[in-house]
């Protein structure tokens, strides 16, 4: 049986749809996790990006996308409606199947 699972991580850049852009492609890169949606926020200066895929599938693909976050996202200069906590804010993992 497989076990497939929705990565839902967000990130602190919700202004600049390239560096987005980037980090989905490193998911997509990553692995055979498929991106099924993103969205990004201005006024908090946040984007969440929905991936899903089988279990080792969306673990290359989150540590591919915290890294690009990592690489991509300032935070010195960083302004939103919350303040920043980190490039990768949260990275939760749901089960779907399996």
């Amino acid at each position: 049986m497989h076990k497939v699972f929705q990565c839902v991580p967000n990130f602190s850049e919700g202004r600049r749809v390239d560096v987005i852009d980037e980090i989905v492609c490193a998911i997509d890169a990553a692995s055979n996790a498929r991106v099924i949606d993103y969205s990004m926020d201005t006024d908090h200066n946040r984007a969440v990006i929905t991936f899903i895929g089988e279990a080792e599938d969306i673990r290359m693909s989150a540590l591919a996308a915290a890294a690009a976050a990592v690489a991509l996202i300032a935070l010195n200069n960083h302004s939103g409606a919350h303040p920043r906590i980190g490039a990768i804010d949260v990275l939760p993992g749901v089960p779907i199947e399996g």
